[in-house]
């Protein structure tokens, strides 16, 4: 009888053990920062077809009108950025959004998990959500001169300058609009087929992307006829679109 009480016993404790062992690991599951990394993306501003540097503040000749013009003032809003593994799955980058300019072009993206990462995907623009969430900190604070008002929302893009083509001798384009048929966000997909996005704690790899600033202008809005954007609607649409096609990967550096 003593010698089946201690058999029992013994099976009791080792249940025991092994049910406390699989708890301290479970509660400890392999998700720290070692299996996490960074990377930057950098917005490289161009001009024209052979993608010639974009200069602030310096004239320059449109390759499709031949209008002239100098642009003084450029930035607009990336967010929603999305990765895509090989096999179809993704990684949503959590409060994704960056205001971008000539001035500030490159951003980090933090606590990634490791993986081989074959597409991104993001918006040019505000999502409809955020449109209307209320008052807001960072890149949608608008104190950055970036938004309309809590009906209209946020101005996804502002480019303004002066051009001799323009009636009164400036232009100031102001895109934006999220509700149809008036929804001027733009997804954008970057495919990297040459070399894979690697992201793992040791390194820091960065997507470069070129944006031609020219593509503003490859649609129907023309300086000499339209120089002043300041509301939702198909000119808006229509630029918002152009720039859009502006966007292009050109190596992803590892």
């Amino acid at each position: 009888m003593k010698k089946h009480l201690l058999t029992y016993f013994y099976i009791s404790l080792s249940l025991v053990l092994a049910f406390t062992l699989n708890s301290c690991k479970d509660d400890n599951p392999q998700t720290s920062e070692s299996t996490k990394g960074d990377f930057k993306i950098e917005f490289e501003h161009v001009w024209g077809p052979t993608l010639s540097p974009f200069v602030m503040n310096t004239q320059l000749v449109h390759p499709m009108s031949a209008d002239t013009l100098t642009v003084n003032l450029l930035k607009y809003y990336v967010s929603n950025i999305v990765l895509y593994k090989a096999d179809g799955s993704t990684f949503k980058v959590p409060e994704s959004y960056y205001l971008i300019s000539p001035e500030e072009n490159i951003v980090t993206i933090s606590n990634v998990p490791t993986a081989e990462y074959t597409r991104m995907e993001f918006l040019l623009g505000v999502d409809s959500v955020s449109n209307f969430s209320g008052l807001q900190e960072g890149a949608l604070n608008p104190s950055n001169g970036m938004f309309w008002s809590w009906s209209t929302g946020y101005i996804f893009t502002r480019i303004e300058g002066k051009s001799p083509q323009s009636p009164s001798g400036v232009f100031l384009y102001h895109l934006g609009g999220y509700q149809s048929p008036y929804n001027a966000i733009n997804k954008k997909s970057i495919a990297f087929t040459e070399t894979a996005l690697n992201i793992k704690p040791t390194a820091t790899p960065q997507v470069h992307l070129t944006v031609n600033v020219a593509k503003f202008w490859h649609g129907p809005v023309k300086i000499a006829d339209l120089n002043v954007i300041h509301n939702v609607g198909d000119n808006a649409v229509s630029m918002s679109r152009n720039f859009a096609d502006g966007f292009l990967l050109d190596h992803v550096h590892q």
